[in-house]
């Protein structure tokens, strides 16, 4: 009879998963992509200029990206709290001087663990493309500034 002690093959399995999963887990943090920057004179950078505006509540940089500048009379919209948000660009169509960018919005927040949420919306900017560039002529309702009413 064979009295030396065999490996824990089921053990020895767990760990080796484990260790893959750190290895895993680390090689996404370090080689994340970075962010895609966009040229401004295009209809996505000027999306992309404007909600990081709006979301850094920058009202005077988003209002310079629209057609109408809003006259901001009341209190802006206070659009995120403490919320987190993630904006995606989805289909750009371009149609002589107008442009229509689509965009998936995620709103998370709460606080762990059972009171975290999040939501993705999909909605569209449309631009206006003038004689000094692309233009908001119309935002999402959560990238709207100084809105009347609320």
């Amino acid at each position: 009879m064979d009295t030396s002690k065999k490996p824990d093959r089921p053990l020895f399995v767990a760990g080796l998963t484990v260790v893959v999963l750190v290895l895993v887990a680390v090689l996404v943090i370090v080689f994340r992509p970075e962010p895609i920057e966009y040229d401004p004179a295009t209809p996505e950078g000027t999306v992309q200029t404007y909600v990081r505006a709006v979301i850094d509540r920058d009202n005077d940089a988003a209002a310079a990206l629209m057609v109408d500048e809003p006259d901001c009379e009341t209190d802006p919209y206070p659009r995120f709290g403490d919320e987190s948000v993630r904006v995606s660009l989805g289909k750009v169509e371009i149609d002589g001087d107008r442009a229509t960018v689509e965009v998936r919005i995620t709103t998370s927040g709460g606080s762990a663990p059972f009171d975290r949420y999040e939501w993705t919306e999909e909605d569209r900017f449309f631009l206006d493309n003038e004689a000094d560039g692309w233009r908001i002529a119309t935002a999402p309702w959560r990238f709207t500034i100084c809105q009347e009413g609320f």
